[in-house]
């Protein structure tokens, strides 16, 4: 955020751009109102000294809006939001101090200020992290929130909105009209707008491959949507979005349904064993060998005319809803000119579930380090020498290590990913065992670790975090060092579990590595 602004002519925002983000398509009196309480936003945010392009500020006055919606109409999206971060953290929002006058039922300039930050971060992606308490981003939520303080009492509830969200009729066998309300979550939703940005992202790519073959992007781009949906964990707090809408339905007073055992697996190939009049009977290939019972019904039916029983093979994703298991997305079946590729596929496969060898080598690096978990090294000698004298591994001839410069390396491994080697910002690892430890170099540059998912693995990431090796890790503050490190270090598993895309319960719980903690 610049202290400079270069004026750009305002839009007028329409009705018809705020349906995009509702699951109905006729506009009444309602999308009337808060359309104007989203110019009204946006004209704050155009004014203030956020400078994002217009069509990202469009976008964030239709989020808001939609947000203040969500309370106003008790639809307890936020409220679910807010609760989780509750039971995870220990507070309804991170970052910021709640007092008294703090109502998870009401609007409250916090939850205006974090979701302001939560849409810059989206925009920004990885190209940088925005300090939650920029004075900017805090004068812009305290407009808002006063205007909307004045609307609080005026604005009318969405009842549509409510039914959207209300009691639910689906049944074991509405998987499709589950999957369309699920889509629709996943995309539209103002909670889950770095979804919309990364499909948009995805469009682009694909249509550069694709060139004119419309079929092929349509194809490609609903296959795209609907696995999406299931099992992609870019949402807030790292749950997918069919997690996300089971616990709002729950907090909108629906009983346990088929919505709440949703299990999305993974891509796999499978060989039909036999099959039935609803069912076909499938043997995963690759990794848990497990057969799986597949509905008919969800299988197109060109492609059901071609199964075999204990000869066909296909490759799919499937998701199990209401106790069966659905076809979802694209399928490919195997043809028999293509058995060498198939094979291929499946021994890709196969290490891509099991991490065999990944096991093998974090086992063998365990043993080699004496049981720790990083190991430092002053050149690319005393690599070799580790790797190839302690781990008893083979050198390879045609493999150049690294060079190693003035601030080290750092050798690595996980039963999930295997062996890794650190050369950025070893100098910033406050440990005994690391002659290359900089306090300087770390006040700068250790909440890297924290924010950054390319710098090293999530679950190695954890051990170094849980071992107290990123003491100085801070954001960089108005206030200073000390208020930025307390800042950092007070939010440090929101943060990790935001930029990561991973949280502790499901990606810190391979027993392997738990052995050797």
């Amino acid at each position: 955020m610049q202290n400079h602004k270069i004026q750009i002519q305002m839009k007028k925002l329409y009705p018809k751009e705020w349906m995009k983000w509702h699951p109905y398509k006729e506009t009444d009196e309602v999308d009337h109102y808060y359309t104007g309480v989203a110019n009204k936003i946006y004209k704050i945010l155009h004014d203030s000294y956020i400078d994002e392009g217009d069509d990202f500020l469009v976008d964030m006055a239709f989020m808001l809006t939609a947000w203040f919606e969500d309370v106003i109409s008790e639809t307890h999206v936020w409220e679910t939001f807010t609760g989780e971060c509750e039971r995870r953290y220990g507070s309804r929002l991170p970052f910021y101090k709640l007092d008294g006058e703090y109502y998870p039922d009401e609007i409250n300039r916090e939850d205006v200020m974090f979701l302001i930050w939560h849409y810059m971060q989206t925009d920004f992606g990885g190209e940088r992290v925005i300090n939650p308490e920029n004075p900017a981003l805090a004068s812009a939520a305290r407009q808002i929130f006063d205007m909307l303080c004045d609307e609080f009492e005026e604005a009318p509830q969405n009842e549509r909105m409510q039914e959207f969200y209300g009691k639910q009729t689906f049944g074991p066998e509405d998987f499709f009209a589950y999957r369309n309300k699920l889509m629709w979550f996943h995309l539209n939703c103002y909670f889950n707008l770095i979804n919309t940005y990364r499909l948009s992202d995805d469009m682009d790519m694909l249509c550069r491959e694709s060139g004119d073959d419309e079929e092929r992007i349509k194809m490609i781009s609903h296959s795209l949507v609907v696995n999406y949906s299931f099992q992609s964990r870019l949402n807030l707090l790292s749950l997918t979005s069919a997690e996300w809408l089971a616990l709002i339905l729950k907090n909108n007073g629906n009983e346990n349904g088929p919505w709440d055992n949703v299990e999305a697996c993974g891509d796999n190939i499978y060989k039909c064993v036999r099959q039935d009049e609803d069912f076909i009977y499938a043997e995963s290939l690759c990794g848990e060998k497990k057969e799986y019972a597949i509905k008919k019904d969800s299988i197109d039916l060109l492609m059901l005319k071609a199964f075999v029983s204990g000869e066909t093979m296909f490759r799919t994703m499937l998701v199990k809803y209401g106790g069966a298991y659905w076809q979802n997305g694209l399928m490919q079946i195997k043809d028999d000119k293509d058995t060498d590729e198939w094979n291929t596929d499946i021994n890709e496969l196969e290490h891509t579930l099991t991490h065999d060898n990944q096991k093998a080598v974090f086992e063998d690096f365990m043993k080699a380090s004496g049981g720790k978990f990083f190991v430092f090294v002053k050149s690319r000698e005393e690599m070799k020498d580790f790797l190839c004298n302690k781990m008893k591994y083979e050198a390879n001839p045609n493999m150049i290590l690294p060079y190693v410069g003035k601030d080290g390396a750092m050798l690595m491994a996980s039963p999930l990913t295997g062996l890794h080697i650190q050369m950025r910002h070893v100098n910033c690892i406050c440990s005994p065992d690391n002659p290359f430890y900089d306090k300087k170099a770390a006040k700068e540059k250790a909440f890297m670790f924290v924010v950054n998912p390319d710098m090293i693995p999530y679950d190695l990431y954890c051990v170094l975090w849980d071992k107290g090796m990123l003491p100085d890790a801070a954001l960089k503050s108005l206030n200073g060092y000390k208020h930025g490190r307390s800042l950092l270090q007070d939010n440090a598993v929101f943060f990790s579990d935001y930029f990561y895309h991973k949280c502790r319960e499901k990606d810190f719980t391979d027993p392997l590595l738990l052995k050797w903690l």
